[in-house]
């Protein structure tokens, strides 16, 4: 019976240790994250035209609510995209818009890849 006690007494001590451990760890990955923040983009900063559903201007049907999002889009366009100097400077950034260029020629590489590896299968 003591010695049961003692092992989980021990058991229980090593879980709290790990649990701290854990713990710790987590601390610090998230307090270097909180201190090697990047500046902020334009996109992080930008206001749009407010939309608050319970206006009496606020869209009542799918096509108006289009026509809303058509022109909230537009103006992110405006202020982000045209805007050389908002504008990203990575070469695949999010808000690049060459970069769905080379998101079609990744994919239509992938799928030739595949598709030759099937050709070469099915004549093995």
């Amino acid at each position: 019976m003591v010695m049961g006690r003692r092992a989980l007494k021990w058991l229980l001590n090593l879980a709290g240790l790990c649990v701290t451990v854990l713990a710790t760890i987590v601390l610090v990955f998230a307090f270097q994250a909180r201190v090697r923040l990047a500046d902020l983009h334009a996109w992080h900063e930008i206001s749009l035209a407010e939309f608050h559903a319970g206006r009496a201007d606020a869209p009542k049907t799918f096509v108006e609510y289009r026509a809303l999002e058509d022109r909230l889009f537009a103006e992110l366009r405006r202020k982000v995209l045209d805007d050389p100097a908002a504008a990203d400077t990575q070469l695949l950034g999010r808000y690049t818009p060459i970069r769905d260029v080379f998101f079609v020629v990744i994919a239509g590489a992938i799928f030739a890849g595949i598709t030759a590896w099937l050709v070469v299968e099915r004549t093995l």
